[in-house]
This record gives C-alpha cells, sequence and structure tokens, in this order.
C-alpha cells in the first residue's frame, strides 16, 4: 500500500484510463438511449433528453458532493492512515440516501414546472421515474470514491460496463417491447433501464467494499455515522456541487429558452448534448485521475510536482482534442446520418457548425476539467462554486437570451456563444491554479 505519488504521464494514463473506460461506458449507453429514441420517436428523444438534464440538475449535485470522499480517500491514503478511508465514504453514503427525500419531493410536487410543456407526453415520465430512484447516481460516486482515491479504478469500469450492458439490453426490449410479452413502453422503458444499470453498478462497488480484506485494512466496517466527518466532507463538497448544479441549471434554462424559439434549435441543442455526453468521458475520466495523484501528492506533502502533473494533463488532453476533430469538426456530416438528417437539409447544415463549434468548447472545457481537478483535491472549492455560477449565467444564459431574442441567429450558432463561455471558464480556473491561493484541505 503506497501512496499515488508518481507525476509521470505513464502513470496518469494508468488511473486515468480505466475511469475513461467508465465514462465512456456510461456516457455510450445514454448516447445509446438517445439514438433508440430517436428511432422510436424524435419528440420522445427530445422529451428524454431535456427531461434527463434537469433530473441531472439534482442527482449530479448530490454526486459532487458525495464525490468528495475521493479526495479525503487519497489524502489519507498518502497520509498512510489506511483505517481511516472506509469512513469518508460511508458518511457520503449515507449523505446521498437520505437526500431521496428531496428526489421524491421534487418528483411528487415539482415535475409539471420544471419540464417544458411542449415535452409533457414524453418528459414528464422519464423524469419522474429518474428522481423516484435519484439517489443512487450518489451512492455510485461515494463508492466510487474508495477506489478512485487509491488509483484502482479497474474494479470501477467493471462494476460502470456490467450495468451499462444491463441497460442497454433493458432499453432495447422496453422502448420498442418484445413480441406479446412486452408492450412497447418508450421513454418509460428507457428510464427504467436508466434505473436498473445505476442499481446493478452501485452493488458490484458495495459487495467489493464489504469483503474482508477491505473491512480489515481500510476500515470499510466503520459505517456509523460521524458528524464531524460528515460536516467536514459536506463542508468541502458542497460548495463544488452547487456550483455544477448552478451550471447545469444554467444549461436547462438554455434548453428552455431554445425550446421555446423553435424546434430546429431545441433538436441541435439535443443533439450537441449527446455528443458532448458521448465524447466527455474523456475529460472526465482524466480529471479523476488528477485527483486521485494530486490528492495523494497532497496528503504526502509533495506540493511542487503537482505542477508537473498538471503539464501531463494538459498532454493528455491535446492529444484526444487531436483525434476529435476528426469526427467533429472534418466529418461532422458523417454524424448526422446517425440521426437521420440529411446533410443537405438546413438542419444538416446546422448541425455540421455546431459540431465544428462543439470541438472548440472541447478544447477549452476539458482544460477546465484537468485545472479543476487539482482545485477540487485541494479543497479550494468555493472558488469552483462562484467561477461555475458567474460565467455559466454571465457568458452562456444571457447571451442566449438576449441574441435569440433579438437577432435572427440560426440555431447553429448558438454553439457559439457557448464556446466564449469555455474560454472564460478556462481562464479564470487557471489563473487561480497560477495565483497559489488553492491549498485549503489537507488532513491530519
Amino acid at each position: 500500500m503506497t501512496a499515488i505519488t508518481d507525476t509521470s504521464l505513464k502513470n496518469l494514463l494508468r488511473i486515468s484510463f480505466p475511469m475513461m473506460m467508465t465514462f465512456m461506458s456510461g456516457h455510450g449507453m445514454l448516447f445509446v438511449n438517445r439514438l433508440l429514441l430517436a428511432d422510436y420517436s424524435l419528440e420522445a428523444m427530445n422529451g428524454m433528453a431535456t427531461a434527463g438534464m434537469i433530473a441531472a440538475i439534482f442527482q449530479f449535485g448530490v454526486a459532487s458532493v458525495a464525490s468528495i470522499a475521493e479526495v479525503f480517500v487519497g489524502q489519507n491514503n498518502g497520509l498512510k492512515h489506511y483505517n481511516k478511508m472506509g469512513e469518508s465514504v460511508w458518511q457520503m453514503i449515507w449523505f446521498a440516501l437520505a437526500t431521496q427525500i428531496l428526489f421524491v419531493m421534487i418528483a411528487y410536487g415539482f415535475s409539471d414546472l420544471l419540464i417544458p410543456q411542449a415535452l409533457h407526453e414524453h418528459g414528464l415520465i422519464f423524469f419522474k421515474i429518474i428522481m423516484y430512484f435519484g439517489c443512487l447516481q450518489g451512492v455510485f460516486t461515494a463508492l466510487s470514491g474508495f477506489y478512485v482515491g487509491q488509483g484502482k479504478t479497474l474494479i470501477v469500469t467493471v462494476a460502470a460496463v456490467i450495468g451499462n450492458l444491463v441497460n442497454l439490453v433493458l432499453n432495447y426490449f422496453l422502448i420498442f417491447g418484445w413480441g406479446e410479452k412486452i408492450p412497447p413502453l418508450g421513454t418509460i422503458g428507457s428510464a427504467i433501464a436508466t434505473v436498473a444499470a445505476s442499481g446493478v453498478q452501485s452493488l458490484i462497488l458495495l459487495i467489493v467494499f464489504l469483503k474482508p480484506s477491505n473491512r480489515l485494512t481500510f476500515g470499510t466496517r466503520r459505517y456509523h455515522l460521524n458528524f464531524k466527518l460528515m460536516k467536514e466532507c459536506l463542508r468541502i463538497g458542497t460548495p463544488a456541487a452547487i456550483g455544477h448544479m448552478l451550471e447545469i441549471v444554467a444549461w436547462s434554462i438554455i434548453a428552455h429558452i431554445l425550446a421555446a424559439v423553435g424546434n430546429d434549435f431545441i433538436t441541435i441543442q439535443n443533439l450537441c448534448s449527446s455528443f458532448f455526453l458521448l465524447f466527455s468521458f474523456f475529460s472526465e475520466g482524466l480529471q479523476k485521475g488528477m485527483i486521485a495523484i494530486t490528492s495523494n501528492l497532497i496528503g504526502a506533502q509533495k506540493i511542487k510536482e503537482i505542477g508537473s502533473l498538471l503539464r501531463n494533463g494538459m498532454a493528455i488532453h491535446f492529444a484526444v482534442m487531436a483525434l476529435l476533430i476528426i469526427p467533429l469538426f472534418i466529418y461532422p456530416h458523417s454524424l448526422s446520418a446517425l440521426f437521420s438528417i440529411p446533410a443537405t437539409s438546413s438542419l444538416g447544415q446546422e448541425f455540421q457548425l455546431a459540431m465544428r463549434l462543439l470541438w472548440i468548447f472541447f478544447l477549452f472545457d476539458g482544460l477546465v476539467w484537468v485545472t479543476s481537478g487539482i482545485l477540487v483535491s485541494a479543497g479550494d472549492t468555493k472558488f469552483i462554486m462562484v467561477v461555475n455560477a458567474i460565467t455559466a449565467w454571465l457568458f452562456a444564459v444571457l447571451p442566449v437570451k438576449l441574441i435569440t431574442s433579438y437577432t435572427n441567429l440560426s440555431a447553429g450558432k448558438v454553439w457559439g456563444i457557448v464556446t466564449v463561455y469555455a474560454f472564460f471558464n478556462f481562464c479564470f480556473f487557471y489563473q487561480r491554479y497560477r495565483s497559489q491561493k488553492w491549498l485549503k484541505l489537507r488532513l491530519n
């Protein structure tokens, strides 16, 4: 049991790659869900995509708080306080389970208000089913933190792949039906499949988490509530979660704005968000690797080596962008065919423009993920909260509202506004890193 303090490109890839595969599995299944629903009905796909984004405001908020477990695990691993590692994970599991009360209240009392009226037919029931099991994302994230903080990311990948295979099979049979035994359920079937997959993933990680060797060495049997530790986890984790929630709220508001402008606008938005989901696994997996190594470096008091880690993280990101330029920038017309959109149609032309702008967005957004991994590991989460909130609303929501209200901007060009938001977000995060003001959390 050694701290993960090797900042080399090879070690960062070793830890990040399984997490990339984990997120690729999850995002790929979400993409396939949308693809299947688009084949079933484009209106069903729009309803599911928009409802899923709104549900994500609450799910990702809880998951963002629960993910702080990986920082506590990583720093304890660096300090060689192995028997304390399981206890912080348990606090975040209890927190996630407690939020289920909130999820049910939102699903029962506010669904009609949160889902745009035009998307009620397909989006409303999808949103309710997902929210009735909303805590599962937080439980999975808390359990994942136990493995990510130690750099043991393969088990998380295995759980994700198995869960998403379940998701794929159930989606196919539940969306379209199976003879006379299962009627076509459309978005209801997609929601059931998504919930089942989340449950399977969490169960696999929990079984391994509770195996005898982990209970003995890493204190995973220390399941009792520790209010002092939970308070500390929430103090560090909540600001970043609020920031992410406000950011996702901003994207949901943009979806509402574009839905009101016209069908082409919301279709382009949902297609762009679909490809964002498909390809963003690179950035999210790389950030997990950054968090794992940085938290161990902080625990081992090797702060000066973080700069080398950041350079390697950016190198990996630029290599990924060189790959993504092929489908997104050079051959975007091949992607429109997946959704049966003719490349020569007006919608197809706008889609191709949006894909090229999406590549530019990825360029800056990925750098944000890499840099924020360091800030999260150091507990500088209040800064993340403030910046995510300000930039999303000032440089994305407000310009989209004003420009779509007072100009004739085409559907594809909307993503040009979003690239400006990503650029400013990166500038703020990188300047924060350069300022050396980000070291906040050090465990004793």
